[in-house]
């Protein structure tokens, strides 16, 4: 008798941790979206670019042949194994570049 009650009180904590998951996933279903309907917009691809940047670059078509870099991942350069400190610093310069000429040059009188 004892051992069936120790057996019960450890699976009733189980039992309303399932159901609290239970009834998180139900609460947090996933939305299919119509992106067309949302208005959201792909980045229309131009031959000549070899470069997208910010938003533009978010906006790559999937089947597209980009390749998004982030170098900074959380406040701190993305050093991985295929990304190297030389790579971070390459792109870091373009994109530093990038900004100077377009945002900066906009603002001179």
């Amino acid at each position: 008798v004892e051992s069936a009650t120790k057996k019960m009180r450890s699976e009733l904590p189980r039992q309303r941790i399932i159901k609290e998951v239970e009834t998180f996933d139900k609460s947090n279903c996933t939305e299919v979206v119509d992106w067309k309907e949302a208005g959201f917009n792909w980045t229309a691809l131009n031959t000549n670019q070899q470069l997208y940047f910010g938003e533009q670059a978010l906006r790559l078509p999937p089947n597209s042949d980009y390749t998004l870099f982030w170098p900074f991942v959380s406040g701190r350069l993305n050093i991985t194994p295929s990304y190297s400190t030389q790579h971070i610093l390459s792109d870091l310069s373009v994109l530093w570049t990038h900004c100077f000429t377009t945002y900066l040059n906009s603002l001179s009188p």
